[in-house]
């Protein structure tokens, strides 16, 4: 017996793009974690280096051996690569902070039927890349972005027109626009 849908095509979307977006957010979170484990597991093998070379310097001071200070060397060198390491994973960490904020703040400017098909952002700025249904959702969107007063320069380009197909039976339902945004700070 097949079931019967009430829903209209524009719930199930709005629906779809709630469950979308809460993905992104735990992605996110998921993201923010696993970037926390990375830069617990360096400090935590910082702490044990230094707490060798506490024990290595103790000995040291009992006997003044060539091999001992190789030792403390070695591990000198080993706590530089260690906080080395450490600079580069807080920095990953604080530009995961920056792209995750420029997601949330562009949230609110995005129309319903708009759906990113990838974000990039850099020295050049941001550029979506997008999906709409429609020339005036794309033109909403820019709007909201050009008025934000986040970004100036805010371009869209490579517009195109594709017909989408539902892959359950192989039909075309209707057209839609992929689109590129680019948008400078």
């Amino acid at each position: 017996m097949s079931e019967l849908n009430l829903l209209p095509p524009y719930l199930k979307k709005k629906r779809q793009q709630k469950i979308n977006i809460r993905n992104y957010f735990l992605i996110g979170i998921i993201g923010v974690c696993f970037i926390l484990f990375l830069i617990y597991i360096p400090i935590s093998g910082l702490l044990k280096v230094k707490s060798e070379e506490l024990k290595y310097k103790t000995q040291a001071a009992q006997t003044n051996g060539d091999a001992i200070n190789i030792e403390n060397e070695n591990i000198k060198r080993e706590i530089d690569n260690y906080k080395q390491y450490i600079d580069k994973v807080e920095n990953l960490t604080q530009n995961k902070i920056i792209i995750s904020n420029k997601i949330h703040e562009l949230e609110q400017y995005v129309p319903v039927d708009i759906v990113f098909d990838s974000l990039t952002y850099g020295e050049n700025g941001l550029t979506i890349n997008a999906t709409a249904n429609s020339i005036d959702s794309i033109s909403e969107f820019t709007a909201n972005i050009q008025t934000s007063g986040s970004y100036k320069n805010v371009r869209v380009s490579n517009i195109r027109m594709e017909n989408q197909t539902d892959t359950s039976n192989n039909t075309q339902n209707n057209e839609v626009y992929k689109f590129t945004i680019n948008a400078v700070e």
